[in-house]
């Protein structure tokens, strides 16, 4: 399968490590995959050393029109079967077969990890949701539940794991400690 993903994310975060993880992992699984993303060295080269081909757009503000320019003819040379976008501005940036009139026809996908202005996300046929509850946010908004699908985030954990001790903490016996897991 021909799957060309695109992120147009900030600097570092969650998403941008998702999706470095994810296009590395099809690609390494016998996806042929292709990447478009905004500049970004660490980004980049962890792909492109993995073999990835990468493409790098501005993906700039209502002015930009560029990055759809480009990313039409990016779509027509690699002839994908799915389009897969994270976050909103590479979903708004991304056209679906419609506006390309490509040769192949293709599917968009957006994967969302969170509660988006839908009007970004025009172009997609199908959605990828991280949590049951951003399921249920983009159904009450009108996406036809056959068109959405949960898939969790995937995260690389430590192996060694050591409990936690109220002495490692500063904390008494008779106080109430609470843990929160956030990035």
């Amino acid at each position: 399968m021909k799957i060309l993903q695109i992120m147009a994310g900030g600097k570092d975060g969650g998403a941008e490590t998702a999706f470095v993880d994810m296009c590395i992992a099809m690609y390494e699984k016998g996806q042929e995959v292709e990447v478009v993303t905004r500049r970004n060295p660490n980004r980049v080269e962890l792909m492109e050393e993995a073999g990835l081909k990468v493409h790098t757009l501005p993906f700039g503000g209502f002015a930009d029109i560029y990055t759809k320019r480009v990313l039409k003819s990016i779509i027509a040379d690699f002839q994908p079967d799915i389009v897969q976008t994270w976050m909103s501005r590479a979903a708004h940036k991304t056209p679906n077969w419609e506006q390309t009139k490509s040769s192949k026809k293709y599917s968009t996908v957006a994967r969302l990890g969170g509660y988006y202005d839908l009007k970004y996300f025009k172009n997609m046929d199908y959605f990828a949701a991280i949590t049951p509850d951003i399921k249920s946010y983009l159904i009450a908004r009108g996406v036809n539940e056959n068109n959405v699908r949960q898939l969790n985030n995937f995260a690389e954990t430590e192996n060694e794991i050591s409990p936690l001790k109220r002495k490692d903490l500063d904390t008494p016996k008779d106080a109430t400690v609470l843990i929160s897991l956030a990035r």
